[in-house]
């Protein structure tokens, strides 16, 4: 491959993953939107995987492992915007 043909790809990739980007985030913020104004949050935003991370010592002891919840990714942005909102809100108010 040459190196024009490379930085063509990279452009054309870096292109596409914006307008992903755009769509993503155009269609995040109307769920967003439509749940705050419903008071209503997907089943799906709240529950979090539990996953086990080895520790140390023999796989087959329990004890050994650490729990680590993932939550959902949506959830996580919800939650960045809710603590935004409420942190501007006492920022105004001069209540921090």
């Amino acid at each position: 491959m040459t190196k024009t043909y490379i930085c063509l790809l990279y452009a054309c990739l870096t292109f596409c993953f914006e307008i992903k980007q755009v769509y993503l985030a155009k269609t995040l913020s109307i769920i967003v939107e439509r749940s705050w104004q419903s008071g209503v949050v997907p089943g799906d935003w709240k529950n979090g995987k539990i996953v086990p991370i080895f520790k140390w010592g023999t796989k087959e002891d329990p004890g050994n492992n650490r729990c680590v919840s993932l939550p959902s990714v949506p959830g996580k942005l919800m939650e960045q915007i809710l603590l935004g909102a409420n942190v501007r809100h006492l920022e105004d108010r001069e209540v921090i």
